[in-house]
């Protein structure tokens, strides 16, 4: 390759072979769509082809940049390693950081996971997401920093994932209701909540409960914390999330039985770029959600 070749602009020719239009591309970046044409300019001179061909709607990669993008890759990915292996001052990092959770997780956990990074992280900008419907492109694409989530054992090897531990799963209902076992209170209609993800939007217990003949009655998927647990009260039904061992007034948790689960019970992990393993930031973000989560 030339040898005054801008290595800093190789990640546009991984992007935009993903993404095949210059917009995400941009957006991404934090460039406009003309910044980004002009680097290409630059690349198509320094590397001597014309590296994309542009139809009507997308750009297709050239054999010649097709071959190189493993290379270019692994490149990028060690540099960013040690990078994210050099000296790390959480006082003075100023860049954006943003973790993805269910909506459960920020609902019993996010306001003293972002109070800590808030202490820990005075100069960054923080924020706390839901889960998209493509998170293994919203942690390669560098969107998400950390994604909380369901242990998954199909995970792709450029992701990391880190296990943190599990939780009950429990029918939350009205504390006045009478239904006080398990079997009562799955006779109850349910409001279930979207769960995105791995599994879908159908919640992991839910097809677990139904595997072992207990049929869950739920028309309605909500896809907000605040909004299942009102519905639940008013129309007097039943809902299914995790317990995080936090009360909430007005209401109880009735945990699934150990025996329930056939392999334990579904594990939690944090996911993060295979290449930010070892970095300083990340494992800090996860040492935050750790604390909390593995907390009594």
């Amino acid at each position: 390759m030339n040898k005054d070749l801008d290595l800093n602009l190789l990640r546009i020719l991984v992007l935009l072979d993903k993404h095949q239009q210059l917009k995400p591309v941009a957006k991404i970046l934090g460039k406009s769509e003309a910044s980004i044409s002009k680097y290409l300019a630059r690349l198509r001179e320094q590397l001597g082809d014309e590296l994309f061909i542009r139809h009507a709607h997308h750009f297709e990669s050239t054999d010649f940049l097709k071959k190189q993008l493993p290379v270019i890759q692994s490149g990028l990915d060690s540099l960013e390693s040690c990078v994210g292996a050099s000296a790390f001052d959480p006082k003075t990092y100023d860049k954006p950081v943003t973790i993805s959770m269910p909506q459960v997780a920020q609902y019993f956990l996010g306001e003293l996971i972002l109070d800590d990074l808030l202490e820990l992280l005075p100069n960054a900008s923080i924020n706390i997401v839901s889960p998209s419907d493509k998170p293994i492109e919203s942690i390669l694409d560098g969107k998400v920093d950390v994604y909380l989530h369901h242990f998954n054992e199909d995970c792709p090897k450029s992701i990391y994932q880190q296990s943190i531990g599990s939780l009950p799963v429990a029918i939350v209902l009205p504390d006045d209701m009478p239904e006080d076992t398990l079997e009562t209170a799955l006779l109850l209609p349910f409001i279930t909540l979207e769960l995105k993800g791995w599994k879908g939007s159908k919640q992991v217990v839910q097809m677990i409960l139904e595997k072992r003949g207990f049929e869950i009655d739920s028309k309605v998927t909500v896809g907000d914390v605040g909004l299942l647990l009102g519905l639940i009260k008013r129309h007097r039904c039943a809902g299914i999330m995790m317990n995080f061992g936090r009360p909430v007034d007005g209401y109880k948790f009735i945990d699934v039985p150990e025996a329930y689960y056939s392999r334990g019970r579904p594990k939690i992990a944090a996911y993060i770029k295979q290449t930010h393993r070892h970095n300083a930031l990340h494992k800090l973000l996860i040492g935050v959600i750790d604390k909390y989560l593995s907390a009594p």
